[in-house]
């Protein structure tokens, strides 16, 4: 009877897992299927493969926390192996790395994870094998994901739009923030304390530079990796064309006004 027992919870575990497997085709096919759709309307220039994907997953998956850390995921994976062609630019494209020095930043992380894991796996491999390997697996999760992230941070602009300022940086999602909302914007290069009403556009925070403050009149979302949110009215960014970005901020954010005051 015991064997019985066992024999069904095996089975059961084995419906189980069979029944997942389904489930996650199932919203593979939703994702692909939104994917597909929304590319098509690729014209829209606010639109770039990351916010293709993230806007897709979010259709097909049901749990929004749970949506955006698969959609960083994909993102990650996408940027590192599939994306290595640039987006056609604008005039309202602004790129952020080519003065930050972000790039030898990141190459530097990829090679100490390099070594790092050679030599855990060297250290391990005749000690603990399943460690030593489920190490090696874990600095190659890492390497991949600071590979999507440094391509996304290349292939990503900041946009000006008429109406509106669209911030996109590496594997953040894209923030959109009203011209009218804004209280100031400045050239900032200076240290900061860490504080709740303050967000940094950087994976590193500090290791990163920035250049540019802006401020704004009430609280704004932000949302960061892994499905992380805050709450902030300071943004401190980079962008390598700082005083056109901020020229061409204040004469929408002064088109606006008067738009408003007709």
């Amino acid at each position: 009877m015991e064997n019985n027992f066992f024999e069904k919870l095996f089975l059961l575990k084995i419906y189980l897992n069979i029944a997942f497997l389904l489930f996650l085709t199932w919203k593979a096919f939703l994702f692909l299927k939104n994917f597909k759709k929304t590319a098509k309307q690729k014209e829209n220039i606010e639109q770039d493969a990351h916010s293709i994907i993230t806007n897709s997953l979010k259709k097909s998956v049901r749990f929004e926390k749970l949506g955006k850390m698969i959609a960083f995921e994909i993102c990650s994976f996408y940027y590192c192996f599939i994306k290595w062609q640039g987006d056609k630019k604008t005039e309202n494209d602004f790129s952020g790395y080519y003065n930050s020095g972000v790039s030898g930043l990141y190459f530097g992380l990829m090679l100490v994870s390099v070594f790092e894991a050679f030599g855990f796996h060297a250290l391990l491999i005749s000690r603990n094998k399943t460690l030593a390997i489920l190490l090696l697996v874990l600095h190659v999760y890492l390497l991949i994901n600071l590979i999507g992230h440094l391509k996304a941070i290349f292939f990503r602009t900041h946009l000006v739009l008429s109406q509106k300022i669209v911030l996109r940086y590496g594997l953040f999602e894209s923030t959109e923030i009203p011209m009218h909302s804004i209280s100031s914007i400045n050239k900032f290069e200076g240290d900061y304390e860490k504080s709740p009403e303050l967000v940094k556009y950087a994976l590193l925070g500090k290791l990163e530079p920035h250049n540019i403050s802006l401020e704004l009149k009430n609280d704004q979302n932000f949302k960061l990796p892994f499905g992380i949110t805050k709450n902030s009215k300071k943004v401190l960014f980079y962008i390598d064309n700082a005083n056109d970005f901020i020229n061409e901020t204040r004469l929408k954010i002064e088109e606006t006004q008067s738009l408003k005051n007709v």
